[in-house]
């Protein structure tokens, strides 16, 4: 009995040294005195509910202690006490079972407990790491401080941050030190307030946010807001939770903000002008006083109202304006705006501009106005003087001139010698002595002295002598000095001179009368001529003496060019009306040779200073140039120049004139040549050109004279047809159709696609009946277009071989070559159908190429060779266009391309290169090669296998090359270098 005790005390202490980290000696003890007490009890005292209830202490402690253990334990006990019960009556009983069980049941209860505590407990640690965590990284600093103990109870390390101390640093100093001096007792006071108010009431919250300098530890200040909150702890101690964080940018910010507010307000209070600020829908975000006062209301009343509620409607209207212009231009607008005012009206110089701009808009508008009514009426004043300056000048007969420092003229009235008179001085002129000298020392005494000064002259000339008085005005700049001086000059001639200097100037007017282009009579009062230049002599047929004196009408005939009677004399009108009249454009002169002669002219009174018609002058010209450009310019304006046709301009407006109910039916016709694109590409815009003009040609024979056929776009033709049924104009189509088949541009073929729709109704638009007709014109494109392509196709290849005849059998010899080497790739029967075709059409795009760059003997130009090298583009333009060669264009685009990215167009590189456009440049360079060309000599079979192979990994496909050689040419052995002094040979 007693071994077996022992036993079970050496079985448990074996378990509880499994127990890691919970070998606890009075845990074992207990064990060792609950399996004691249950021998003792059973074998000596027969009590097993003593033993039994202490099992249940036992489960408690290894719940607590090695909760792990705990079902393990459970068990154990269990089965000892069935073993001691089974030892002690050799049978296990119903009372011995149920107290193992009931343990077994408690044992499970209390695990299940215990493992429920556990997760909460972890869950609540995981929390308090993520905190302790979160309170140890961000930027504000928690801390709690102990009221009662004077002791600090938390800081987050993130306070070396904010004041430069370490964390032991801070909790090892007084508050006092980390403060700056005068912060300290205004905290001290506030604490102070603060602690009596919780006492007093601590049911309440006692938040409280602050803001205080703290001292650095390089002596520097940092502003710091802290939220703070009184509260007690467990203990009931009064403790102080708060969250520290540093303000300083923000604090520097605030007191800018409010520094630039005190500035704004105080601009906005004094400023003189009117100033406004006013957001995109037009309605007042601030305003100075200025402007307030304008309406009658005080800065508070304007802001957040509308343009329209606080200003005049013409007024609001006009800012509204200048804030939509500056939206649209998002840069400053400047206007000159007259607004009412108090004093009554008054003229601003209003600037606005884009004050807050958003990417799309214009947020915020500033305007400024600035009283510019004083500068404007003095500019006023100042371009009226002006003006009455020049007029005064311009129409005196003194002669007015300024001089510079340097006596060189900077002004002069009179205008015909200002060009020659600039920049020189008199001397340079040509004034002779003494007068020079005298005007010299004139000028430079006023200069001098700053006095007016007065100089007479006198010249003789060939008709006598001439006397003239000069009165020479120093003008003084904003410095008072004299900067120059302007002399006026009086010409004081007795009248005879003055008769000299009449006769002269008619002189000039003789010489100005011959020169100029136009046909000049001038008559007296009684209509006899009295002058008349050569150009109306020339354009009349009179001479000067047979005209001189004969009446106006029996020299000037002319007739009214639609009704061929004689129009009213000139003369006779302007003598009746006193006023300049103009002949109508269909007036035509009647030479005295009897030549008609379109002209245009204008007849004028000659006055006199009493307000006397003493004469009448005619000024005419020749109409036939200007009538005849008149012409072409409105032909122009409504025809088409390459095909003759009229134009969408004319279309358009014939079709809004003939869209009337009287006019119904009506057919509108569309009509699109097929393939310009490709015949442009193919055989150059010159043929195309002609496609055009073979295709209106046919349309305008093919319909009826009243048609109207009009050219509405590059390949579109349009025909308007009044008072006709569908039914007519199908018939119309048929006939263009059946014409169309029959005619041939060089190589190009014409086909043109319609389509028409009809009016049958007033209410119809001819708008939607046009889009129905262009509509049905390309439906009927979709299906005939692709044959016309295909024939293209096939007609530019027969062109190429008929221009180039050794193309023929190059692309022939190319496609057999790409065949085989298709068979020797194994490649797909499609594949291979393809690479026959393409070798059939590679070089298509030569047909663009000058035949003497082709046949060149020498070598190409630079621009001959990128001509040349057009031609792969060109090839895939013009098969791109038909669907069923669209894969073959790909090919001939790039059968140019290197292996090692130095071909063209696109420069491809290696695996990029289509396969067939690698197999095609293999077949197209050898058969170049062994074929005698006009700028090179055939090379042999071997030669062209050596380039091959030399060109192999840079020019072609390696495997390519590897297979054509051996399979295609069926060479095995490699070909020995038979010249390796001549250079390698690029395709």
């Amino acid at each position: 009995m007693l071994s077996n005790l022992f036993s079970n005390v050496i079985f448990a202490k074996g378990l509880i040294t499994e127990m890691q980290g919970q070998k606890t000696v009075w845990l074992t003890v207990s064990w060792i005195a609950a399996l004691v007490l249950a021998g003792y009890c059973h074998y000596y005292l027969g009590l097993d509910v003593v033993y039994t209830h202490f099992f249940y202490f036992v489960l408690a402690l290894t719940a607590v202690y090695a909760s792990r253990y705990l079902m393990h334990t459970a068990a154990f006990l269990g089965i000892i006490h069935v073993s001691l019960g089974y030892l002690s009556t050799g049978t296990i009983t119903g009372a011995t079972l149920a107290r193992a069980l009931m343990m077994l049941l408690v044992g499970f209860i209390i695990n299940v407990l215990v493992n429920q505590f556990r997760t909460r407990e972890r869950a609540l640690q995981e929390n308090r790491d993520k905190l302790q965590l979160l309170v140890e990284n961000i930027s504000d600093v928690p801390w709690i401080l102990n009221l009662t103990t004077r002791k600090w109870e938390y800081m987050s390390p993130a306070i070396e941050r904010l004041t430069g101390y370490t964390l032991d640093e801070i909790l090892s100093q007084p508050l006092k030190q980390i403060l700056v001096p005068e912060a300290y007792p205004i905290i001290m006071e506030r604490l102070a307030e603060r602690i009596d108010s919780f006492l007093k009431n601590d049911s309440q919250s006692h938040t409280y946010i602050d803001w205080i300098e703290h001292a650095r530890k390089d002596g520097s200040k940092v502003t710091v807001e802290f939220v703070s909150k009184y509260m007690r702890n467990d203990k009931g101690d009064l403790i102080l939770v708060g969250i520290s964080r540093d303000i300083s940018e923000r604090q520097q910010l605030a007191m800018t903000l409010a520094r630039n507010h005190e500035i704004m307000a105080s601009l906005l209070k004094n400023t003189p002008n009117l100033m406004a600020f006013i957001d995109n829908n037009g309605k007042f975000v601030m305003v100075s006083k200025t402007m307030a006062d304008v309406f009658g209301l005080s800065p508070e009343e304007v802001e957040e109202k509308y343009l329209n509620e606080v200003m005049p409607s013409d007024l609001a209207s006009e800012y509204e304006g200048l804030i939509a212009e500056i939206s649209d231009k998002k840069e400053p607008v400047v206007k000159i705006q007259t607004i009412p005012s108090p004093d009554g009206e008054k003229i601003f110089e209003v600037w606005g501009f884009p004050l807050v701009k958003s990417e799309n808009q214009v947020e915020l508008i500033c305007s400024i106005g600035m009283d510019i009514t004083d500068r404007w009426k003095a500019q006023e004043k100042i371009r009226q003087q002006n003006l009455e300056i020049v007029a005064l000048t311009n129409n005196v007969s003194d002669i007015i001139a300024r001089f510079d420092k340097n006596l060189r003229y900077v002004y002069t009235n009179q205008k015909k010698k200002t060009a020659r008179f600039l920049g020189k001085t008199n001397r340079e002129l040509g004034m002779p002595e003494p007068n020079v000298t005298a005007w010299e020392r004139a000028i430079r005494e006023a200069f001098a002295t700053g006095e007016e000064q007065i100089l007479e002259t006198s010249n003789y000339g060939p008709r006598g002598m001439r006397y003239y008085h000069s009165l020479i005005t120093p003008e003084r700049d904003e410095n008072g000095e004299v900067a120059t001086v302007v002399t006026v000059t009086r010409d004081i001639t007795d009248l005879k001179e003055l008769q000299l200097a009449l006769d002269l100037e008619r002189k000039n007017l003789y010489i100005t009368l011959e020169s100029i282009g136009d046909g000049v009579i001038s008559t007296d009062r009684d209509g006899n001529i009295t002058l008349i230049n050569k150009v109306a002599e020339k354009l009349t047929g009179w001479t000067r003496s047979e005209a001189y004196g004969r009446p106006f009408e029996e020299v000037f005939h002319i007739v009214d060019e639609s009704t061929g009677k004689r129009c009213e004399s000139p003369i006779e009108q302007v003598l009746m009306y006193r006023k300049t009249i103009e002949l109508s454009n269909n007036t035509m002169l009647i030479s005295k040779q009897g030549v008609n002669i379109p002209i245009e002219d204008t007849a004028a009174p000659i006055i006199d200073a009493e307000g006397n018609i003493t004469g009448v002058v005619v000024v005419f010209r020749d109409f036939t140039d200007k009538r005849e450009k008149q012409k072409r310019i409105i032909y122009l304006s409504y025809h088409d120049q390459l095909t003759g046709l009229y134009n969408r301009r004319f279309f358009e407006e014939e079709k809004r004139r003939l869209d009337t109910p009287r006019n119904i039916p009506i057919t509108l016709i569309l009509a699109d040549v097929n393939g310009l694109k490709m015949t442009n590409d193919a055989f150059g815009h010159s043929v195309g050109d002609e496609l055009l003009r073979k295709a209106a040609e046919v349309i305008k024979r093919e319909c009826r004279a009243d048609d109207i056929i009009a050219r509405i776009g590059g390949d579109e033709f349009c025909i308007l047809l009044p008072k006709t049924s569908r039914e007519e104009a199908e018939g119309i189509i048929r006939r263009i159709k059946r014409a169309a088949a029959r005619e041939k541009v060089g190589s190009a073929v014409l086909s043109i696609s319609f389509g028409c729709e009809t009016k049958r109704q007033a209410d119809e638009n001819i708008e939607a009946i046009f889009k129905k007709a262009e509509d049905n014109m390309y439906r009927a494109k979709l299906s005939e277009s692709p044959t016309m392509r295909y024939q293209t196709v096939l007609m530019v290849i027969e062109a190429l071989y008929a221009k180039h005849q050794m193309e023929k059998q190059h692309s022939y010899n190319v496609s057999q070559l790409c065949e085989r080497i298709g068979n020797a790739l194994k490649l797909r029967p499609e594949t291979i159908h393809e690479l026959r075709t393409g070798g059939l059409m590679h070089d298509i795009g030569k047909i663009a190429i000058d035949e003497s760059i082709l046949a060149k003997p020498g070598p190409l130009t630079e621009a001959e060779r990128l001509e040349v090298q057009r031609h792969a583009e060109t090839g895939y333009r013009i098969l791109s266009s038909v669907s069923g060669f669209a894969n073959i264009a790909e090919h001939v685009l790039a059968h140019h391309e290197r292996w090692d990215g130095k071909g063209y167009p696109k420069g491809l590189k290696g695996k990029e290169i289509p396969l067939e456009a690698r197999i095609l440049a293999v077949a197209e360079a050898y058969d170049a090669m062994i074929t005698e060309m006009p700028y090179r000599r055939a090379l042999s079979k071997e030669e062209a296998i050596r380039e091959l192979r030399q060109n192999a990994c840079t020019q072609f496909d390696p495997e390519i090359v590897r297979v054509f050689i051996a399979e295609v040419l069926e060479v095995q052995d490699e070909v020995t270098v038979i010249n390796p002094a001549e250079p390698d040979i690029a395709f």
